[in-house]
């Protein structure tokens, strides 16, 4: 009984040395980011880079094509004071989203084709940007940009639950 459990012990420490995840973003991975960029997390022309513990950027380049994923999360000590000076950045373009932390604003963004979405959960305030440099992105329409942003904030604002 007791070679069993030292074996048990032994399989758990390796399975786990193994099979880490990449945690270079806490609030998405790196197959989810680039999926939502249509590209795998393989490919040559994808990059993730965590600007500060704050920040992730994915991005993804193919000739004069670039999508970007940008996550930034950030603790405030008044919450609901910081995201209003976030939502002010969509001032009466903001659609209002539901299920989303506490309260979460989206509105378009304004260099390129992309999408902001403003949020917060508890202490904590986020925004996701999702833009193309391309104005007709056959991979990343309006409405593909919409839907998109919207998951990202619905992962992001799961996982700072």
């Amino acid at each position: 009984m007791r070679h069993l459990r030292l074996a048990f012990f032994v399989f758990v420490a390796f399975l786990s040395a193994t099979c880490h995840a990449d945690s270079l973003c806490p609030w998405i991975n790196k197959a989810t980011a680039f999926g939502v960029l249509g590209v795998s997390e393989e490919s040559p022309m994808a990059s993730v880079s965590e600007l500060s513990a704050t920040v992730c950027n994915f991005t993804y380049r193919d000739g004069n094509i670039t999508r970007e994923l940008r996550i930034t999360v950030e603790q405030a000590k008044d919450p609901e004071q910081a995201f209003n000076a976030y939502k002010a950045h969509c001032g009466k373009d903001g659609n209002s989203l539901r299920a989303i932390g506490n309260e979460a604003v989206m509105c378009a963004t304004n260099k390129g084709q992309g999408e902001q979405v403003f949020s917060r959960v508890r202490d904590n305030v986020f925004t996701i940007t999702l833009t193309t440099s391309a104005g007709n992105d056959p991979t990343m329409p309006r409405d593909v940009l919409i839907e998109k942003a919207g998951l990202v904030a619905e992962q992001v604002s799961g996982n700072l639950f």
